[in-house]
């Protein structure tokens, strides 16, 4: 049987980061290519924020293709880009307060 030999995180190093120690840089970029999708959601750490933004666009995305109208999509997408710019400008925002 393993035997525990002291604390693994000093061994093996961290594998979390905090939400501030991202690359805002990188998270501009994953918000306008990936943006509603929340791959810069899932980049920082903020998983619940991730699934906040990809859960919809996969439901509006299978009723869409379901029900063979993008219209459902398109309604997403307008009401998902008015989160994204604000988010944008706060990335900014970070970015030139450091």
């Amino acid at each position: 049987m393993a035997e525990y030999h002291g604390d693994l995180a000093f061994k093996v190093g961290t594998i979390y980061k905090s939400r501030d120690e991202g690359n805002y840089f990188v998270a501009i970029f994953l918000l306008l290519t990936m943006g509603l999708l929340g791959a810069h959601r899932f980049y920082l750490n903020d998983h619940r924020g991730g699934w906040m933004y990809f859960t919809p666009f996969a439901i509006a995305v299978f009723v869409g293709f379901a029900m063979l109208n993008a219209t459902i999509l398109l309604w997403e997408v307008a009401a998902a880009s008015i989160f994204l710019i604000c988010e944008l400008i706060y990335f900014v925002y970070k970015i030139v307060s450091r």
